[in-house]
């Protein structure tokens, strides 16, 4: 039958090769989204926690809560902060405006990463009135 009427063929093979690549799409998209492991150790241990607003939005941790949450969690075994936003950074010709995550003390730790020069955060970084402390990126570094 597939030889004897052409036309017939090519619609079940072109039906054919769109289902498949679709499915194999969408599988795809799902794997990198869902079910692919995050680059961590412990990935099914890592878990994000915020407070919500009167009106139920989600925010940030103000600080007093994140440390009593850090000093007082029973449940986790380490407690990290991450907050991520454009900023303007000065010290060149002009001001650029750059993407920065501001992180607490442990996060690098908690991550399982370590910086290739230099050191992570200590515990005297993160005082308030301290010095401030900046980890670089490898293409900012390069870069600038």
């Amino acid at each position: 039958m597939l030889a004897k009427n052409p036309a017939f063929t090519a619609v079940a093979v072109l039906t054919l090769a769109l289902g498949i690549g679709a499915t194999s799409a969408i599988f795809s998209a799902v794997y990198g989204v869902l079910l692919r492991p995050l680059p961590y150790p412990k990935p099914d241990q890592i878990v994000e926690l915020r407070e919500v607003s009167a009106q139920g939005q989600p925010m940030n941790f103000a600080d007093p809560n994140f440390d009593d949450l850090r000093s007082q969690s029973r449940a986790l075994a380490a407690v990290t902060e991450y907050g991520a936003g454009v900023e303007s950074v000065s010290g060149g010709s002009e001001p650029r405006r750059t993407m920065v995550a501001s992180v607490s003390r442990d996060f690098f730790s908690v991550m399982g990463v370590e910086p290739i020069m230099g050191r992570a955060f200590a515990a005297h970084d993160q005082h308030v009135g301290g010095v401030p402390v900046a980890l670089l990126s490898y293409g900012y570094w390069k870069q600038y």
